[in-house]
């Protein structure tokens, strides 16, 4: 199978990561194969995705929601480890793999 490969590494703050978005975003609109885009998204999806730690804002959450639902990604599911990163004290779900609907169909 011939595909596209994305590999994220997400800035710390959410103004940082706009541009990542916004880059992945024009890449979604030329993009005529299966694509797989993975990696260490520095954000979460979901308040359950970090326990312990800072109190997770909806700023947080909105421009990663956001750019799922303006380009049909879907977050594949895995198995393992929940909680991809850890300093020893917060653990948060950061890791992701998400593919679009050519991925899924082939």
């Amino acid at each position: 199978m011939i595909f596209d490969l994305s590999m994220v590494y997400g800035l710390h703050t959410c103004l940082d990561r706009r541009e990542m978005w916004y880059e992945l975003t024009q890449y979604n609109k030329r993009c005529r194969q299966p694509w797989l885009v993975m990696g260490d998204f520095n954000s979460i999806l979901h308040i359950e995705d970090r326990v312990v730690g800072s109190q997770v804002q909806e700023a947080e959450l909105r421009d990663f929601k956001k750019y799922l639902l303006d380009s049909g990604l879907t977050k594949l599911k895995t198995v393992g480890r929940i909680y991809t990163w850890t300093n020893g004290h917060t653990y948060s779900c950061i890791d992701k793999a998400l593919v679009n609907d050519m991925w899924v169909q082939s």
